[in-house]
């Protein structure tokens, strides 16, 4: 380890003192990277942690995230090593499992001396819990605090930008690179078994397919099940129908679906599960989840319904055509939100007033770029 600080050094002192200039290259032999969040999040992830990889190709990379995060990173060799964490913050858990988890974390990562910890938030309570963990040099953004701690503030305009660009800030400021645009967008990486499956239930299919999600994180995020059972009427005269359910969502499934759901098929499944059925759409149709995330980074056409989230700054990205369908912000003062109490005149303005018609359009808009 004293290897990799001692030619950093060099080269810094060398640098500074000498008259030309030479090319810094840092090295980091053992690289931490924190971010807790939900699935949606962890596929906008991906372009970080493929850039970090191929920048640092030697360097032993350790990702501490929930354990979903598995799904999303199958048959990439993006990191060496998951430590599964779920932040009481993100996700409510009792307080005394909450210690015993934090506990160990800070425990198991002291012992391994990373030469860079990564904090992809900017939030304080992860970068405190990083500086707990004792990594040499701390990277991050200081948005809620936090600036003492890190060794690499990472510079910030202030205004609101979709996640992802912050993550490309991240990552320019690691590698002193500039990453194009088009080249930092997020990839799921099926296997080749995966790919043979895909193409056996397409071939089955007589019409194009729309999968649609209707279920997010948080009810104020959710459209009425009326307007979906509408829309998913309207759309099933031409279309194959997928409807996707988590376990917990089973219960709902008479409220969404029409008297005659002849082509309409039902799917629940695990997380990796989901991801290979979302690849064999031609189109989907979902709220502000990890549902669009996902369709996007397998370059399916998606339209997203957008509620009480600034669609600006975690709408999903790929390569494909995306349609997100929200109410203009002047329309709504109130959002961003909580999503924990709606504070409108009018409950749940924000998806109350977008219609049927608004969703179809927007699916039309996508069809026409493909």
């Amino acid at each position: 380890m004293k290897l990799f600080f001692h030619r950093n050094r060099v080269i810094e002192i060398v640098s500074n003192y000498f008259p030309f200039k030479i090319k810094k290259k840092i090295l980091y032999g053992k690289i931490l990277i924190f971010d807790f969040h939900m699935i949606g999040d962890m596929v906008i992830l991906l372009p970080f942690l493929s850039h970090i990889r191929r920048n640092f190709p030697s360097s032993h990379i350790v990702l501490v995230s929930p354990k979903w995060v598995d799904d999303i990173l199958l048959n990439t060799s993006y990191v060496d090593e998951i430590i599964y964490y779920h932040a009481p913050w993100v996700k409510r858990k009792s307080i005394i499992p909450a210690i015993k988890e934090t506990f160990y974390l800070v425990t198991t990562l002291r012992k391994k001396r990373f030469d860079i910890g990564i904090e992809m938030r900017g939030d304080i309570r992860q970068i405190f819990l990083m500086w707990l963990c004792g990594p040499r040099n701390i990277a991050g953004y200081s948005f809620t605090g936090g600036k003492r701690m890190l060794t690499i503030d990472v510079p910030d305009d202030g205004k609101i930008k979709h996640l992802i660009k912050h993550h490309k800030q991240i990552l320019e400021s690691l590698t002193n690179k500039k990453v194009i645009d088009e080249k930092f967008v997020p990839e799921l990486v099926l296997s080749h078994e995966e790919r043979s499956k895909v193409e056996l239930i397409k071939s089955n299919y007589k019409k194009k397919v729309i999968g649609i999600h209707p279920f997010a994180g948080s009810k104020l995020r959710q459209w009425s099940f009326d307007r979906v059972r509408t829309l998913i009427e309207r759309l099933q005269k031409n279309y194959n129908i997928v409807m996707f359910f988590g376990p917990d969502d089973l219960k709902y499934q008479d409220s969404l679906l029409p008297i005659d759901s002849s082509n309409i098929e039902i799917y629940c499944s695990d997380l990796r599960e989901f991801i290979v059925k979302v690849a064999t759409l031609d189109y989907m149709i979902c709220m502000d989840s990890g549902a669009g995330h996902i369709a996007a980074a397998l370059r399916i056409p998606v339209v997203v319904i957008f509620g009480p989230a600034i669609d600006t700054y975690c709408n999903p990205v790929g390569k494909s055509p995306i349609k997100v369908v929200t109410l203009p912000d002047r329309d709504l003062p109130c959002r961003p939100c909580d999503q924990k109490k709606c504070t409108n005149e009018i409950y749940n303005k924000c998806l109350k007033e977008l219609s049927v018609d608004m969703v179809i359009d927007g699916l039309g808009k996508i069809i026409e770029q493909v």
